[in-house]
């Protein structure tokens, strides 16, 4: 029995059911990590500056950026004008919004209204201080300077000799005085050694110089000079004036787009002067002309899309008249859009769309091929 229970015994636990095992989960997969390559950070690209001001002399041509960095290119003729980056007027609020060049003077109109200049033999000065009120626009002639005021009236410096600064003087100021009688003045027009403001009915006053009729006067034989501003015959309608700082002309573009000129172009120096006509001309039509620039013997203008262009002086040989006629336009810098456009002596001056400056005629003198020139690098 013993055995049979043994045997029953066996029996029984072959044929159980063994209890259920837990199963361990399988370990989770170690995620593996890739080492990101390392990363080079790139620069982001820095702007151009963006040119606000252009002025030309002699020797010279400049430029002003937004940042306060002025620089100058050219030949300073070993007179000292500065061809390397030069010192910065002031930054921020003193920063140069306008610049205008004489022969012996670089200066600044910045934008809290003060002017500051550079004198080529080291002479720097603030020319307004004395005056006390802000300027609007600045401009430059030969051997002078002006600046129309914020109060409507107009302050001049410099040679005095044909009483270019308005003051009914021919004495030279190294400090600015006012021009008498001008107390609505929206803009400026120096020449070699006259001065013309534009005022607010559209109408412009001169002073200085006259030989030639730069002053616009009838009897220009006559009237070799006035130290006091006389109207211009005939001009009521402008919108905006200008001349160059060795010209003997000053044009007005007048409403509805024509443009009206006085005075001779040339100089003794190179050539007998040649007079526009007895009275201010207007000349062949071009349209869309928003802005003017006068040198030495050329005319010019940008429109509003763009486009420079120049109208050239023709004499008129057979009648031998002494004037001068001015042929329809032709363009100046063909195939570039021009935002701005500016002269000096003996050159014109456009600001391109990509910040580049380029110059027909030699900053110096002549008038040679067109340049291309990019003043100044990035920002670092």
């Amino acid at each position: 029995m013993a055995a049979g229970v043994m045997l029953v015994f066996a029996a029984g636990c072959t044929s159980a059911t063994p209890p259920a095992r837990e199963e361990t989960p399988a370990p989770a997969p170690v995620p593996v990590v890739e080492e990101a390559a390392p990363t080079v950070e790139e620069a982001a690209p820095v702007a151009t500056p963006a040119v606000v001001a252009v002025a030309g002399g002699i020797y010279a041509v400049c430029v002003a950026v937004d940042d306060g960095r002025v620089r100058c290119l050219g030949s300073d003729g070993g007179e000292g004008w500065p061809t390397a980056p030069a010192a910065i007027f002031g930054e921020g609020e003193r920063r140069p919004v306008e610049l205008a060049m004489s022969d012996t003077e670089l200066c600044a109109r910045r934008a809290d209204g003060s002017v500051a200049c550079r004198g080529k033999y080291g002479r720097d000065s603030e020319p307004l201080a004395g005056v006390g009120v802000a300027a609007t626009a600045i401009d430059a002639g030969m051997d002078h300077g002006c600046a129309a005021l914020a109060d409507g009236g107009v302050a001049c410096w410099g040679h005095n000799e044909r009483g270019q600064l308005g003051d009914g003087t021919k004495e030279n100021r190294w400090e600015a005085v006012r021009v008498v009688g001008v107390d609505d003045a929206t803009g400026l027009a120096l020449g070699w050694d006259h001065s013309c403001a534009l005022r607010e009915g559209g109408g412009v006053a001169c002073w200085g110089a006259n030989e030639l009729g730069q002053l616009g006067l009838r009897g220009k034989g006559k009237v070799k000079e006035k130290r006091r501003p006389s109207a211009v015959p005939g001009i009521t309608d402008a919108v905006a004036i200008t001349s160059g700082m060795r010209a003997k002309q000053t044009c007005a573009l007048r409403r509805g787009g024509a443009v009206s000129c006085w005075g001779a172009w040339g100089m003794d120096s190179e050539i007998a002067p040649r007079r526009l006509g007895a009275d201010p001309v207007e000349l062949p039509p071009a349209a869309g002309v928003v802005e003017l620039a006068v040198n030495t013997w050329r005319i010019c203008g940008r429109t509003a899309d763009g486009a420079a262009l120049c109208w050239d002086a023709v004499d008129d040989d057979e009648e031998h008249t002494g004037e001068s006629v001015y042929a329809a336009t032709a363009p100046l810098f063909p195939g570039a859009k021009t935002t701005s456009l500016t002269s000096s002596a003996f050159s014109m001056q456009g600001v391109q769309e990509d910040m580049s400056v380029r110059i027909e005629g030699d900053t110096s003198r002549g008038m040679d091929d067109v340049a291309r020139v990019e003043p100044f690098a990035p920002a670092p």
